[in-house]
Protein backbone atom coordinates (compact mmCIF):
# COMPACT_ATOMS: atom_id res chain seq x y z
CA UNK A 1 0.00 0.00 0.00
CA UNK A 2 1.37 3.23 -1.12
CA UNK A 3 1.68 6.22 1.00
CA UNK A 4 0.36 8.59 -1.26
CA UNK A 5 -2.76 6.90 -1.84
CA UNK A 6 -3.64 7.12 1.71
CA UNK A 7 -6.46 9.82 2.47
CA UNK A 8 -5.30 12.58 4.80
CA UNK A 9 -7.32 12.21 7.82
CA UNK A 10 -8.35 15.95 8.81
CA UNK A 11 -9.50 17.07 12.31
CA UNK A 12 -13.08 16.57 11.94
CA UNK A 13 -11.70 12.61 10.74
CA UNK A 14 -9.50 12.31 14.22
CA UNK A 15 -12.58 14.21 16.54
CA UNK A 16 -14.53 10.98 14.44
CA UNK A 17 -12.23 8.13 15.84
CA UNK A 18 -11.99 9.61 19.31
CA UNK A 19 -15.40 9.33 19.35
CA UNK A 20 -15.44 5.76 18.25
CA UNK A 21 -12.77 5.31 20.50
CA UNK A 22 -14.45 6.75 23.36
CA UNK A 23 -17.55 4.96 23.08
CA UNK A 24 -15.29 1.40 22.88
CA UNK A 25 -13.02 2.36 26.08
CA UNK A 26 -16.52 2.77 27.76
CA UNK A 27 -17.97 -1.00 26.62
CA UNK A 28 -14.58 -2.54 27.73
CA UNK A 29 -14.62 -0.86 31.07
CA UNK A 30 -18.37 -1.78 31.37
CA UNK A 31 -17.64 -5.44 30.95
CA UNK A 32 -14.54 -5.63 32.90
CA UNK A 33 -16.23 -3.28 36.05
CA UNK A 34 -19.29 -5.39 35.86
CA UNK A 35 -18.07 -9.05 35.09
CA UNK A 36 -17.38 -10.22 38.51
CA UNK A 37 -21.25 -9.81 39.22
CA UNK A 38 -22.39 -11.81 36.23
CA UNK A 39 -23.89 -15.09 36.59
CA UNK A 40 -22.44 -18.10 35.13
CA UNK A 41 -25.48 -18.06 32.47
CA UNK A 42 -26.35 -14.81 31.26
CA UNK A 43 -28.65 -13.23 28.62
CA UNK A 44 -27.12 -13.06 24.87
CA UNK A 45 -29.53 -12.14 22.92
CA UNK A 46 -33.10 -10.35 22.82
CA UNK A 47 -36.46 -10.94 21.09
CA UNK A 48 -38.26 -7.61 19.35
CA UNK A 49 -39.53 -6.86 22.37
CA UNK A 50 -36.36 -6.77 24.61
CA UNK A 51 -36.79 -10.38 25.98
CA UNK A 52 -34.63 -12.24 26.99
CA UNK A 53 -34.49 -15.24 24.33
CA UNK A 54 -30.88 -16.67 24.02
CA UNK A 55 -28.81 -17.28 26.76
CA UNK A 56 -24.76 -18.56 27.46
CA UNK A 57 -22.04 -18.29 29.48
CA UNK A 58 -20.85 -15.82 31.10
CA UNK A 59 -17.44 -15.81 29.11
CA UNK A 60 -19.50 -15.13 26.11
CA UNK A 61 -19.94 -11.60 27.37
CA UNK A 62 -16.75 -11.06 25.66
CA UNK A 63 -17.65 -12.02 22.28
CA UNK A 64 -19.26 -8.36 21.73
CA UNK A 65 -16.61 -6.00 22.55
CA UNK A 66 -14.14 -8.45 20.21
CA UNK A 67 -16.45 -8.35 17.18
CA UNK A 68 -17.59 -4.48 17.79
CA UNK A 69 -14.10 -3.59 18.52
CA UNK A 70 -12.47 -5.81 15.48
CA UNK A 71 -15.30 -4.33 12.84
CA UNK A 72 -14.60 -0.22 13.89
CA UNK A 73 -10.76 -0.49 14.34
CA UNK A 74 -11.26 -2.29 10.86
CA UNK A 75 -13.54 0.80 9.33
CA UNK A 76 -11.26 3.24 10.48
CA UNK A 77 -8.33 1.29 8.86
CA UNK A 78 -10.35 1.52 5.99
CA UNK A 79 -10.91 4.95 6.04
CA UNK A 80 -7.49 5.58 5.42
CA UNK A 81 -7.38 3.98 1.66
CA UNK A 82 -11.52 3.46 1.01
CA UNK A 83 -10.58 2.30 -2.47
CA UNK A 84 -8.72 -0.92 -1.15
CA UNK A 85 -12.86 -1.82 -0.61
CA UNK A 86 -14.27 -0.23 -3.92
CA UNK A 87 -14.80 -3.76 -5.47
CA UNK A 88 -17.30 -2.16 -7.98
CA UNK A 89 -14.51 0.50 -9.28
CA UNK A 90 -17.59 3.21 -8.17
CA UNK A 91 -14.66 5.66 -6.67
CA UNK A 92 -13.29 7.45 -9.44
CA UNK A 93 -11.86 10.96 -7.83
CA UNK A 94 -10.80 12.14 -4.83
CA UNK A 95 -13.88 13.84 -3.28
CA UNK A 96 -15.56 10.43 -3.98
CA UNK A 97 -12.56 8.47 -2.10
CA UNK A 98 -13.51 11.49 0.79
CA UNK A 99 -17.08 10.39 0.96
CA UNK A 100 -16.40 6.81 1.43
CA UNK A 101 -13.80 7.56 4.20
CA UNK A 102 -16.29 9.59 6.34
CA UNK A 103 -18.73 7.31 5.79
CA UNK A 104 -16.39 3.98 7.23
CA UNK A 105 -15.92 6.32 9.88
CA UNK A 106 -19.28 6.99 10.58
CA UNK A 107 -20.25 3.60 10.08
CA UNK A 108 -17.35 2.88 12.90
CA UNK A 109 -19.31 5.47 15.63
CA UNK A 110 -22.51 3.60 14.59
CA UNK A 111 -20.86 0.01 15.52
CA UNK A 112 -19.19 1.56 18.66
CA UNK A 113 -22.06 3.11 20.05
CA UNK A 114 -24.39 -0.11 19.19
CA UNK A 115 -21.75 -2.02 21.18
CA UNK A 116 -22.37 0.53 24.27
CA UNK A 117 -26.07 -0.17 24.09
CA UNK A 118 -25.80 -4.37 23.92
CA UNK A 119 -22.88 -4.57 26.32
CA UNK A 120 -25.31 -2.56 28.68
CA UNK A 121 -28.39 -4.43 27.92
CA UNK A 122 -26.72 -8.09 28.14
CA UNK A 123 -25.26 -7.05 32.01
CA UNK A 124 -28.24 -5.23 33.48
CA UNK A 125 -30.68 -8.00 32.27
CA UNK A 126 -28.15 -10.68 33.51
CA UNK A 127 -27.78 -9.24 36.90
CA UNK A 128 -31.06 -8.01 37.59
CA UNK A 129 -33.54 -10.64 35.34
CA UNK A 130 -36.73 -8.80 36.31
CA UNK A 131 -35.11 -6.08 33.97
CA UNK A 132 -36.02 -6.44 30.12
CA UNK A 133 -34.10 -4.24 27.67
CA UNK A 134 -37.82 -3.20 25.79
CA UNK A 135 -35.64 -0.28 25.12
CA UNK A 136 -32.93 -1.95 23.04
CA UNK A 137 -34.50 -2.35 19.40
CA UNK A 138 -36.19 1.21 19.51
CA UNK A 139 -32.78 2.60 20.50
CA UNK A 140 -30.79 0.86 17.68
CA UNK A 141 -33.53 1.13 15.29
CA UNK A 142 -32.75 5.54 16.25
CA UNK A 143 -29.09 5.31 16.20
CA UNK A 144 -29.48 3.92 12.26
CA UNK A 145 -31.41 6.04 11.46
CA UNK A 146 -29.57 9.16 12.65
CA UNK A 147 -26.65 7.35 11.22
CA UNK A 148 -28.50 7.12 7.71
CA UNK A 149 -29.85 11.09 7.82
CA UNK A 150 -26.16 12.09 9.07
CA UNK A 151 -24.47 9.77 5.75
CA UNK A 152 -27.20 11.46 3.11
CA UNK A 153 -26.75 14.41 4.30
CA UNK A 154 -22.90 14.24 4.33
CA UNK A 155 -23.27 12.84 0.71
CA UNK A 156 -26.15 15.63 -0.72
CA UNK A 157 -24.20 18.57 0.90
CA UNK A 158 -20.19 16.96 -0.27
CA UNK A 159 -22.16 16.58 -3.93
CA UNK A 160 -22.92 20.36 -3.86
CA UNK A 161 -19.25 21.64 -3.42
Amino acid sequence: MNKKNNIQFNTFDYILIAICALLLIISWLYVLINYAYLPEIIAIHFNGSGEPDGFGKKTTIWLAPIIFTSLSVGFIFAAKNPKLLDISNKIKTIKDEIAQSKTLLFTSILLSSILCFIVFSMINTSIHPSDTAHWILPTILTITGVYLIIVIYYFITSKKK
